[in-house]
């Protein structure tokens, strides 16, 4: 017997969206299986798509996120993160250069595999592509820090942020951007994450918005995820 938890009809327009479902009502079960329920519409225009699907804690289970620290990526494996639905492309792992000229890096920053936007046709322009950090529980750090490479040369290199979030998804807020091209080489930088000190539910995505034409791929790599270096408190006077 089945029981539908979530439902949803329609023309919902041509982008992917996202859907999170509680299943907080089945958290003792023993053994649970979901389905994808599909009925078609009167007509063939009706194609209906699934993707990028996660299973994790929510807000009451802390204790599936990341707890160990330092966390380190290096897309080695292509686990970890993930992409993530109503954007415009994905994040690619790449061995070596980017297949356009005059853009890219010619290797990873650390190993042999990084993550990057390909920004050739159509992903130009003003594309976005997002791509989502397993959650994290950061309620031990006091000072938590992200350091990462990451790589933006080309003629129209776009944006790229890190954004936060502390809701599953639900909202982001921007924590760092750079646009504009920054040169043929990997560059590092470290991002304060002491606002989100002590949540045990944050989740990481980089989000990239292409430039003008295919010379804009932007790539990172070597991701670090620990306590910081505190910021001093200067004495009262």
């Amino acid at each position: 017997s089945w029981t539908t938890i979530w439902s949803e009809s329609g023309d919902q327009g041509t982008a992917w969206l996202d859907a999170t479902v509680d299943l907080s009502a089945y958290t003792n079960a023993t053994e649970l299986r979901l389905r994808f329920y599909g009925t078609s519409g009167s007509s063939w225009s009706g194609d209906m798509c699934v993707d990028a699907i996660s299973v994790s804690g929510g807000s009451g289970g802390p204790t599936s996120c990341v707890s160990s620290f330092p966390y380190t990526e290096g897309f080695e494996s292509g686990e970890g993160w993930s992409q993530a639905g109503g954007d415009d492309f994905d994040w690619s792992r790449r061995a070596g250069g980017t297949p356009s000229s005059n853009t890219g890096p010619s290797g990873a920053a650390s190993g042999s595999y990084y993550m990057y936007t390909e920004a050739s046709s159509p992903n130009y322009p003003s594309r976005d592509a997002y791509f989502v950090s397993p959650c994290f529980d950061l309620s031990l750090l006091a000072n938590p820090s992200l350091s990462f490479d990451y790589h933006m040369y080309g003629a129209t290199i776009g944006t790229l942020r890190l954004q936060a979030s502390t809701n599953g998804g639900s909202s982001w807020t921007t924590v760092w951007s750079l646009s504009g091209n920054q040169g043929n080489s990997w560059q590092g930088t470290s991002v304060d994450l002491t606002a989100y000190a002590g949540n045990a539910d944050v989740t990481l995505r980089f989000y990239g918005t292409t430039g003008s034409s295919y010379t804009g791929d932007m790539c990172v790599d070597n991701l670090n995820l620990d306590e910081g270096v505190p910021t001093p408190t200067c004495p009262a006077i």
